[in-house]
């Protein structure tokens, strides 16, 4: 019997290990409860079928679907929870999500359910949207549309209003460290069963793109050595040396950045197995991020980063509020090639400055980068189209006035200084070049799944 059982919901398969579950289960255990974790997202991992509910919007066996939520909520109430909270990591799980709560609505009507997660928005619509929309359905008990970790406790407590909001946490340390036993870690693929580990919250940047400061505010920061030791302890615990962080940049504060790598360089000279990490970084100039850091971060097992390029355009970064230039990415390809540590490039594609010229300079740049950094730049990841997130500088008239720029009913299909059909012309054409020249193209079959997606809906929605 615990009080809470967290489970997640899945999307397209993506095999990361999740970090709010453990994040959630330490925390109410911190405060006299017990909770325990089921991986639905896992226990699913290599049914196709799933993909009809949480991606194409529809389902296609509605036998198969009754088959599966009453086998897995049949296996969450061996559990015996009194409350059964569900991480709705982004806006692809709501159908999936739908699903699951009637299911435990049907089977056991005394469970209270609490919803959470970013994903109780959904792109092209207001982020307050769905948690309203679960509630006034009976769908669920408790929605949490910020942070969750004092949230869930105010709810076992009794001490809640429902409103959905809680303040920011500023104070990162005084979390315990994640509880993550109940994870099956021996299902997760090889090459994906990392640690997560986070270590701040929100963003330095406010690109004109991103939607992060609607869920963070202010960008807040965990002590460096605090990072360090939590890694150290939790590989100790998991026999495992491969971690991944949850930030939206790693060296967003770099005395933070400076203490972590210090601290962890240290560990790894003596430890029989160092402790390896990735995530999201940005590149900086090099009086910001000099050659020795490079090399120390390297020590403290720097592996793999995703760094969110965007474009290759100047221009285009500039206006989207990125500060850095091509040259400082030259820089940081260069210093990743001398201490052995690859990147994965995050781009984004058919942004209000680009045209049939930008795309060309950024193919001729690709060209540039291949001679010296095929190794080094692990993988592209070219995403989809620009979509116009509700909330960010771009979701702005001005702005959109600016580039002559109509919205559509949802955030891909706008139109202006390009169409939709532009936009795809271009990804696939900076696709097909960077395979040519030898890069590894990530997730792009997911991607172009997503894009045929688009294209579809905008013809229907445009009829």
């Amino acid at each position: 019997m615990v009080d809470v059982l967290i489970t997640s919901v899945p999307l397209t398969y993506s095999g990361r290990v999740p970090a709010a579950p453990g994040l959630l289960i330490s925390m109410i255990e911190k405060f006299g409860f017990t909770g325990a974790f089921y991986d639905f997202n896992i226990e699913v991992k290599d049914d196709e079928k799933i993909n009809d509910l949480a991606v194409k919007n529809y389902v296609s066996d509605f036998d198969y679907i009754d088959r599966l939520m009453t086998f897995h909520v049949k296996k969450m109430l061996e559990y015996k929870p009194k409350y059964i909270g569900i991480s709705v990591f982004t806006f692809q799980c709501v159908n999936v999500t739908k699903s699951l709560c009637t299911y435990i609505r049907m089977m056991a009507p005394e469970i209270k359910i609490i919803l959470g997660g970013a994903g109780l928005g959904i792109t092209g619509m207001n982020s307050d949207s769905w948690g309203p929309w679960f509630e006034e359905r009976n769908l669920c008990d408790y929605w949490v549309k910020s942070e969750g970790e004092y949230a869930i406790v105010d709810i076992l407590k009794g001490d809640h209003k429902n409103t959905g909001e809680w303040n920011q946490i500023m104070d990162l340390d005084e979390f315990p460290y994640p509880n993550y036993d109940s994870y099956l870690w021996n299902k997760y693929p090889d090459d994906l069963r990392w640690i997560p580990i986070t270590g701040s919250r929100g963003c330095v940047r406010r690109c004109t793109f991103c939607d992060i400061h609607t869920h963070w505010k202010k960008f807040v920061w965990r002590d460096g050595k605090s990072i360090a030791n939590e890694m150290i302890y939790q590989q100790k615990k998991y026999n495992n040396n491969f971690f991944y962080f949850t930030d939206s940049l790693i060296n967003g504060s770099m005395k933070a950045y400076k203490d972590f790598i210090n601290t962890l360089a240290d560990y790894n000279q003596t430890a029989d197995v160092p402790i390896k990490w990735g995530g999201q970084f940005i590149y900086r100039p090099a009086n910001q991020m000099p050659d020795d850091i490079w090399k120390q971060s390297a020590k403290a097992g720097a592996y793999r980063l995703g760094v969110g390029i965007e474009s290759l355009s100047e221009e285009a970064r500039e206006h989207m509020g990125k500060k850095f230039s091509n040259d400082d990415i030259r820089y940081g390809l260069a210093c990743q090639k001398r201490y052995g540590i690859t990147t994965s490039f995050m781009m984004i594609v058919g942004y209000f400055t680009d045209t049939d010229k930008s795309i060309e300079e950024q193919m001729k740049f690709f060209t540039e980068l291949s001679k010296d950094y095929t190794e080094t730049i692990h993988a592209v990841s070219l995403g989809t189209t620009l979509g116009i997130l509700p909330g960010t500088r771009l979701d702005n008239p001005k702005m959109q006035a600016e580039f002559g720029v109509i919205p559509g009913t949802n955030e891909n299909n706008w139109t202006g200084p390009s169409t939709l059909e532009q936009r795809v012309a271009w990804r696939l054409k900076l696709a097909k070049h960077c395979k040519k020249l030898g890069f590894k193209m990530n997730h792009d079959d997911e991607q172009m799944l997503n894009l045929t997606m688009y294209i579809k809906r905008d013809k229907r929605e445009n009829a």
